[in-house]
């Protein structure tokens, strides 16, 4: 969790370097283990991510979530139809770019 005081810093730091704020809170929530949920504002913890929420915190589109899969670089839970990304392979994917 970080402190209050750091959270400001970094905060302003990353507005006077133009990051919009959908990816400060996104940020945030990634270093905490929650995501942030758009549609209510709220976070909530997942274990499985859709690929629009796999392409959210990857800053890229579904298309290119697409092409990491099939690159090898994630790899999709099939379950009853439903794509789903493990969280822990998405925030391994960016930390280490592997």
């Amino acid at each position: 969790m970080i402190d209050r005081a750091n959270r400001l810093i970094i905060t302003t730091a990353a507005r006077s370097a133009g990051v919009p704020p959908e990816q400060i809170a996104a940020a945030f929530a990634s270093l905490e283990g929650t995501q942030v949920n758009h549609r209510n504002n709220s976070t909530m913890t997942s274990l499985l991510l859709t690929q629009a929420d796999t392409a959210r915190l990857l800053s890229c589109s579904r298309w290119s979530v697409k092409r990491l899969t099939d690159g090898g670089f994630l790899h999709p839970i099939r379950l009853r139809g439903l794509i789903r990304y493990k969280r822990t392979d998405v925030d391994q994917l960016l930390v280490n770019g592997t």
